[in-house]
């Protein structure tokens, strides 16, 4: 059975990418290639696509939170306390954002539960690409 994802698409639109750039080298980040190749091998399988958007999820997890850190470390007075307050707000706009999501995915059963991990995945990963670029400008 094949289960209609938004992962079976690897193209983002521009909108959904924050501050980014024009050229291919600028393109988001979001997703990784493990993830693309991952994908692939899983083919319509749900419990591999499901280990795949899992592992993926985590892995840009741990890229928001490396970024962040490497953020807050950089900042100092004002601008260290207004990025704390505006990752605060993200974390419960995202909690909301999945609250609601819940609401709607849960209806499909399996397919919404894997549509939910890669909505999560996807959000973190454009995050992730949007703490990278303030981090990229506060050096300047």
């Amino acid at each position: 059975m094949t289960i209609p994802t938004q992962a079976s698409r690897w193209a983002v639109s521009d909108a959904a990418r924050p501050m980014a750039g024009n050229s291919e080298n600028d393109a988001a980040k979001e997703l990784s290639t493990i993830f693309a190749e991952c994908m692939e091998r899983a083919g319509t399988q749900h419990i591999p696509r499901a280990a795949c958007l899992t592992a993926e999820r985590d892995r840009q997890d741990r890229r928001l939170n490396n970024v962040y850190r490497t953020l807050i470390g950089s900042l100092q007075g004002e601008r260290r306390a207004r990025m704390v307050e505006a990752q605060r707000l993200w974390v419960q706009l995202r909690q909301r954002d999945q609250a609601f999501e819940a609401s709607i995915l849960d209806a499909l059963g399996p397919m919404g539960d894997l549509q939910s991990v890669e909505n999560d995945a996807r959000a973190i990963g454009q995050r992730a690409d949007l703490l990278e670029k303030y981090l990229e400008l506060s050096r300047l």
